[in-house]
């Protein structure tokens, strides 16, 4: 169990000296000077006291610095140290109108509210001052947390504004489609702008709604939210993490409904769901409005035959709302008996026909008439095939017919089957035009133009390939770590625009030279994927690799690491004139082989430039004969300030071998 040294003063008197005193794990400031007053001086709870004031230092002499009563004892201990001093200050009898006990005084500072604080830069991100504004809002509406749960309402900022920003980034606009954010949220969104950050706005899916989601409802299952300083606040938080979870089962549903969809292997659309017949009766009276509105349709209806079809959408308004109430007013428009059918397929399409039915024939053969006119326009509406019935015919081509351009049998089944779905790409655009041409050849034979180009720069690739077929076998050259392979790590140019101009340097005289990016896509590209990579000709047998240095990682002892060397430091400026400060660093192992023999210079898996069609030309690490080490010695000399440089002083630097030679010499930086 820790212990504490404490004591109590009231001015200059001490009520009660320095003790140790076993405290639990979680005892607070205020439960430590609670414990001391009923355990040894249960006088003072007569008193009245105006004020507690609680210190922490490391030694008896220092004043130390003052803590807040509500923070726990083994924390302070750990960082401040362990002796604690409360001075108290009592109600003199003059102010007896003001009494106040000691123990609502702490109970008091216990109940105080308090605000998580942020540390940022000067310029603070839009995330960042996100947090600010919501830390803003909660004490404009004088909210907060007791001392003890800080960190949590700290938390709580974080990820709201975390919830708040991602709704932003996808488009707050989208969420509110479907579901709306709260009135009093709203001041936090419409901050991301997709122009200025060069960004698109994400895609809601369904993990990031559901994580954020989870985070905003565990915080309605805290006790702090219930407080009533924060009934401001819980309402719209009960909405927004609820609208959340909604979105987000939304998007599954769709998501599973979408695949379903594309693996279905009959059209999605089925025209008894998206087709509608209606019979509108005749009005004998009618409003001078409607006929001024319908003017032209009515017209077009007057002089058309009976059992002749009329789309209406040429008359409609473009606007969506507009078009919707035209349509619902035909039933009002028309002196004599119509039939209606309406095509309605979401978003894709939404038409409707009319047509006049003739008064003088019986019911049974208009009935069949508006049947056969419904079977008409049924099979003229469009086909849209799902992705498994174009894929199923695609592997069939391939099964049947062999390697066949994949835009061409798409194309065929178009043809064939009246698929209206939009094409893919742009190359399905160019096929249906070479099939309305009637030459679905065209598009291969278009590329014999592309045959038998000339290039400026011929000279310049034959110097390079010269030069890398006979300089660079001189050079001293790495293997990889498959040690066998025929491909070489090349170390002769260090750049791209070092290998120009030493190839230059052979070339004749006003030979065109290619620029640094043209030679550069000449190398074996990376990713064959890249747009880049349509330069590459094979030209030069090369292929650029940067050469990996170690990174530096994190590591979770890197603060204890850190606090060791600097206690390292502090101890040499203590003790300055009695210590030395020696810093030491090996630095990478030479390979030395026999002489004439070179061996592989570089570790596995550092590679430089690798040429493709070079043969073996150095050994292997396994006839290394000796290696050399070079290794920095600096003797440090030592500030009087720890704020101050400890990279000055005397440095030597030598050359370790393993066969116990060195050869050094000094430097003084």
């Amino acid at each position: 169990m820790p212990a504490a040294k404490a004591r109590i003063l009231c001015g200059n008197t001490t009520l009660f000296p320095w003790k140790i005193i076993s405290i639990e794990e979680k005892l607070t400031i205020q439960g430590l000077f609670e414990y001391i007053v009923d355990q040894y001086i249960p006088r003072l709870k007569e008193e009245v006291l105006e004020k507690i004031e609680a210190r922490c230092s490391k030694v008896k002499e220092q004043a130390g610095d003052e803590i807040e009563l509500g923070c726990i004892i083994s924390d302070v201990v750990s960082n401040f140290g362990n002796l604690f001093t409360f001075n108290i200050k009592k109600i003199s009898n003059e102010n007896n109108s003001q009494l106040v006990n000691a123990f609502d005084i702490l109970r008091n500072a216990a109940k105080e509210l308090h605000l998580p604080t942020f540390s940022f830069s000067q310029n603070p991100k839009l995330n960042d001052k996100l947090k600010l504004d919501i830390l803003s809002y909660i004490s404009s509406h004088k909210g907060g947390w007791t001392f003890d749960v800080i960190p949590i309402g700290k938390k709580f900022i974080k990820e709201l504004s975390d919830a708040l920003w991602y709704v932003d980034k996808c488009g707050y606009k989208t969420f509110n489609d479907r579901y709306t954010i709260p009135v009093k949220f709203f001041q936090f969104v419409g901050r991301f702008d997709p122009v200025r950050e060069k960004k698109s706005y994400l895609l809601f899916t369904y993990d990031e709604l559901n994580f954020h989601s989870q985070n905003m409802t565990a915080y309605l299952e805290m006790s702090w939210i219930n407080h009533p300083c924060f009934d401001f606040l819980k309402p719209p938080l009960v909405k927004f993490a609820s609208d959340l979870q909604k979105y987000a089962e939304y998007l599954l549903k769709k998501t599973v409904q979408t695949k379903k969809n594309h693996d279905s292997m009959i059209p999605i659309v089925n025209e008894g769901d998206a087709g509608k017949l209606k019979i509108i009766l005749p009005v004998m009276f009618r409003n001078p409005a409607i006929i001024t509105k319908y003017k032209e349709l009515i017209n077009a209806v007057e002089f058309a035959d009976y059992w002749e079809t009329i789309n209406v959408d040429p008359y409609c308004p473009d606007n969506r709302t507009a078009k919707s109430t035209y349509l619902q007013k035909l039933e009002e428009t028309f002196t004599f008996k119509m039939g209606m059918y309406t095509y309605h397929h979401g978003n894709i399409m939404n038409t409707t026909f009319i047509w006049k039915i003739d008064p003088s024939v019986d019911e049974s053969i208009a009935f069949e008439k508006n049947y056969k006119i419904r079977s008409e326009l049924k099979n003229s509406m469009p086909v849209y095939a799902t992705r498994a019935m174009r894929r199923e015919f695609v592997d069939t081509c391939d099964m049947f017919l062999g390697n066949v351009e994949k835009s061409r049998v798409r194309r065929i089944y178009k043809e064939f089957v009246g698929d209206s779905t939009a094409d893919e790409m742009e190359i399905d655009i160019r096929v249906k035009l070479a099939f309305d041409l009637r030459d679905p050849d065209i598009i291969t034979d278009l590329r014999h133009f592309n045959e038998g180009r000339i290039s400026i720069y011929d000279t310049f690739w034959e110097y390079s390939k010269k030069f890398l077929e006979g300089t660079a076998q001189d050079s001293v050259v790495a293997v990889d770590e498959r040690r066998h392979d025929p491909i070489v790590h090349l170390a002769r140019a260090i750049s791209v625009e070092d290998l120009k101009n030493q190839i230059a340097k052979l070339c004749p005289k006003d030979t065109p030279i290619p620029s640094v990016q043209w030679l550069r896509l000449q190398f074996w590209p990376k990713n064959p994927w890249n747009l880049s990579s349509l330069q590459f000709t094979g030209i030069l047998p090369l292929k650029f690799m940067i050469q990996i240095r170690q990174l530096h990682m994190d590591h979770i002892d890197s603060h204890y690491a850190s606090a060791i060397f600097r206690y390292l430091k502090e101890l040499a400026i203590k003790f300055k004139d009695n210590t030395w400060l020696v810093f030491l660093d090996d630095k990478h192992r030479c390979k030395i082989g026999e002489p004439g023999h070179p061996v592989a210079a570089i570790e596995r898996g550092k590679q430089v430039v690798v040429t493709t069609h070079e043969t073996f030309a150095v050994s292997d690490h396994d006839f290394t004969k000796c290696s050399l080490i070079p290794s920095v010695m600096m003797i440090c000399n030592i500030p009087d300030n720890i704020e101050r440089s400890f990279y000055r002083g005397h440095v030597n630097i030598g050359n370790i071998s393993n066969i116990k030679f060195i050869v050094a010499y000094d430097r003084i930086v």
